[in-house]
């Protein structure tokens, strides 16, 4: 699911820059840090399958 909505052409989509931050271990470049929070995914069935990512300072 990298190529969509982005043309193949266009270069690596919003998946792989999550894919990036997880692997710098959930940390941007400005010190903030992202971990993964499945909490909001109330519902069995969800358009966000991997959870959220929730903005910790």
């Amino acid at each position: 699911m990298n190529g969509p909505p982005v043309l193949p052409s266009f270069g690596p989509g919003p998946w792989a820059a999550v894919e990036k931050l997880m692997a710098a271990g959930g940390r941007s470049e400005g010190g903030a840090t992202f971990p993964i929070d499945r909490t909001r995914a109330l519902l069995f069935s969800s358009m966000h399958p991997s959870g959220y990512l929730k903005r910790v300072k």
